[in-house]
């Protein structure tokens, strides 16, 4: 779960729960700045829960529960997203955006 809290004051203004269709940031791992929506949770006996999320362009990756942070609710997001809103481009993509720079 993430609790919202106002910094002057101190005080919690709000909380989100760590369930499926939230929107969350890796925090860890080879996905570290990936921002998406939690699909699924693999609880797994004896080992370690698995998170799977899916970014607004389809990219699907798993990774540790321990390397996801919820940062909104549905599509809204409860602090402000870097350049690019934490979506990975794919080689092809980073490619063309260099050459059109150039131009």
């Amino acid at each position: 779960d993430t609790v919202k809290i106002d910094i002057k004051t101190g005080k919690i203004t709000g909380h989100t729960k760590f369930l499926v269709g939230q929107l969350s940031m890796t925090t860890g791992g080879a996905n570290t700045g990936r921002v998406g929506k939690i699909t699924n949770i693999d609880k797994r006996m004896g080992g370690e829960t698995i998170v799977h999320v899916k970014d607004s362009k389809g990219h699907d990756w798993s990774t540790l529960i321990s390397n996801v942070f919820v940062i909104g609710e549905g599509d809204e997001s409860l602090v402000s997203l870097p350049a690019g809103k934490g979506i990975r481009l794919s080689i092809l993509e980073e490619r063309a955006l260099k050459l059109k720079s150039r131009e």
